[in-house]
């Protein structure tokens, strides 16, 4: 099973560090943007998911640098869905690509969806699953 989208974005001013180019942490912002923009347009949107009383979150991530990214650069984030345990863990693998076509930053990840009130996991909505592994391409034009 894999389903994949890409989100475009450009490298900002505040996503530089002092050595100019992007802080590590950063990365992850980056890798986020890029796994809500699945989501946009659906009643799953970042603004609404909170109202509904769970929110995904993750369990664990392995980053791999293999460049740097510096301002105004243009990239792309491929994200796959590689897998899923049981409706309650979700696997998916990130790649930042740069304006070169380079990989610039691999992460592997593991979701898992949280009970806001009862603060433990859930099962994934059956409609959050189909959203992810349904066939459409999914991709945002540059910000």
């Amino acid at each position: 099973m894999q389903r994949e989208f890409n989100f475009h974005t450009t490298i900002k001013p505040n996503d530089i560090d002092g050595s100019n180019h992007v802080n590590n942490a950063r990365y992850l912002n980056i890798f986020e943007e890029a796994r809500w923009s699945c989501f946009k347009g659906t009643c799953y949107d970042k603004p609404d998911i909170y109202s509904l009383g769970f929110a995904p979150v993750l369990i664990d991530c392995t980053i791999k640098f293999r460049k740097e990214l510096i301002l105004n650069e243009l990239i792309y984030v491929n994200t796959g869905i590689t897998g899923i345990e049981k409706n309650l863990i979700i696997h998916m693998k990130q790649t930042i690509f740069n304006q070169a076509e380079q990989k610039v930053c691999i992460a592997n990840l593991r979701h898992g969806m949280l009970d806001l009130k009862a603060r433990k996991m859930i099962e994934f909505p059956k409609d959050w699953l189909e959203i992810l592994i349904k066939e459409k391409k999914n991709a945002m034009v540059p910000t």
